[in-house]
């Protein structure tokens, strides 16, 4: 009996490749919001807030990156990097403070799907250059 041919092997590349430009891009906004800190004054309040934006600025990229070399579906793929970074972040945040972050999570997690949908949207409509 044949198998039916599944598109899951040529989706892999690219969300991949978005995973890995979101990852990177949360990294950099991490460090450069850390170099921030160290060198002005800047309230305890503000750290969360500068690591929501880092997140939802790597979540944004790396659903464009996905979306654009797909081509196609650009709303589930850039949702999909969202997702997987929220629960990359998840796992991370749940090692280094050792137990389960607070509700706040939930509303972060889904402003990082949204982050990753739009930025699925912005690859997949922009035009191919010539």
């Amino acid at each position: 009996m044949n198998k039916p041919a599944s598109d899951t092997p040529r989706y892999m590349k690219p969300i991949l490749a978005g995973m890995i430009v979101g990852i990177v891009i949360t990294a950099v906004f991490l460090m450069l919001s850390a170099l921030v800190m160290t060198s002005r004054d800047i309230p305890v309040s503000a750290t969360s807030v500068m690591a929501l934006g880092s997140g939802l600025a790597g979540a944004l990229c790396g659903g464009y990156v996905s979306a654009r070399l797909t081509g196609e579906k650009g709303l589930f793929f850039g949702a999909l990097c969202g997702g997987i970074l929220c629960v990359i972040l998840l796992i991370s945040s749940t090692v280094l403070m050792k137990g389960l972050p607070g509700t706040r999570f939930a509303v972060n997690a889904v402003a990082l799907v949204v982050a990753g949908a739009i930025g699925g949207i912005l690859g997949v409509n922009q035009k191919k250059r010539k």
